[in-house]
Formats: structure tokens, C-alpha cells, sequence
């Protein structure tokens, strides 16, 4: 499956990806597939297991994934250098202080997790869509600067636990969507 490009697994079936007890030279073995370039419902069991399997698909372009156990730390997603559209669902009890993204990536969902900041975020040069979806924010106030999101064109909040948003005068300078929703 090495010419494999596209791999789409489709609602209320997820595959699993996991490394239990795997040893190095298994994982060494496994084939690159440098050719796939959608990758979509995949669960993944931590966040180690996320990285071993991305390492060997390098040339992502699409990629929505689960990854239950992270341990505070973000999967490293800067290592998939084409990655354009990442949905990724991390869970709600865990916290993440930083985001490894890489700066070509121009639509981002982010689903059902606690992030301390979208310093990191608001600074990729590429972005244009973010969604928010049931993402809980650690200090409940988020600010906007005016140099941040200098693309965004579309922003989704859904569910958002912010008691206070702070947006300065020119911050999101090309939005054009605005989406609210609370269930």
C-alpha cells in the first residue's frame, strides 16, 4: 500500500492505531507511505502512537484524527510539512499548553479539548478557517491582538466558556464569518 493516497474511514467506524508493547525495529519496518495525502477518523491511543504513525505518512494534506491520551503535550503536527486541514479531538481532560502546528496549515478543528492559549495559532500564516468546537478555554478570557489572525476568514465558536473576549480595533482584519453556537 505504499501508492496509497487517500484513506477515509467513515462514520461510526474509526480504525485504531495503537503501538502496544511494539519494539523499535517493528515500528522501523513499517513501510513509508509517502503517497498518502488524506488521512481521516483515525483514533489513536496517545499521543506517542500519533507521532510514530505520522512519522511514516510525512505528506499529509488532509488529516481529522482522535487521540485519547496526551499527556498535556500536542502531537507533533509541525512535522507534516504539507498539512493544510487538520481536525484533531484530543478530549476534554486534557490541557494543552502548546500546539505543534505547522505554518502551511489554513483550516483547523479543534474538538472537544482545554487549550491554555491560541497564541500559536493566531500567529500560522496560512490559517483562514478555525472552528472551536466545544473547546474550554483555562482562563475563561481571550484577547485578540491586532496581530494576530492576519487571514482568518471564517471563526466558529461552539460552545465556548469564555466569560470575557477581548478583540482589538483591527484585530481579524480579512474576517468574513462570524459563527456563534451554544447547544
Amino acid at each position: 500500500m505504499v501508492k496509497l493516497r487517500y484513506l477515509h474511514i467513515y462514520i461510526y467506524t474509526r480504525a485504531s492505531f495503537t503501538t502496544p508493547n511494539v519494539h523499535e525495529q517493528l515500528l522501523k519496518s513499517l513501510p513509508k507511505m509517502k503517497e498518502l495525502r488524506t488521512l481521516a477518523s483515525v483514533w489513536f491511543s496517545c499521543k506517542e502512537d500519533a507521532n510514530n504513525i505520522l512519522a511514516r505518512t510525512p505528506n499529509h494534506q488532509k488529516l481529522r484524527c482522535e487521540v485519547s491520551k496526551c499527556d498535556r503535550l500536542f502531537p507533533a503536527f509541525n512535522n507534516i510539512t504539507k498539512l493544510e486541514m487538520l481536525k484533531f479531538s484530543g478530549g476534554p481532560f486534557w490541557t494543552f499548553a502548546e500546539m505543534n502546528l505547522p505554518p502551511c496549515l489554513k483550516k483547523l478543528t479543534l474538538f472537544n479539548c482545554c487549550v491554555y492559549s491560541l497564541d500559536q495559532v493566531a500567529t500560522l500564516p496560512a490559517l483562514v478557517v478555525l472552528k472551536l468546537q466545544q473547546v474550554t478555554f483555562c482562563s475563561k478570557v481571550w484577547e485578540v491582538t491586532n496581530e494576530q489572525f492576519p487571514h482568518l476568514k471564517f471563526l466558529e465558536l461552539q460552545v465556548p466558556n469564555l466569560s470575557e473576549w477581548k478583540v482589538s480595533d483591527d484585530a481579524f482584519p480579512c474576517l468574513e464569518q462570524l459563527v456563534l453556537r451554544r447547544l
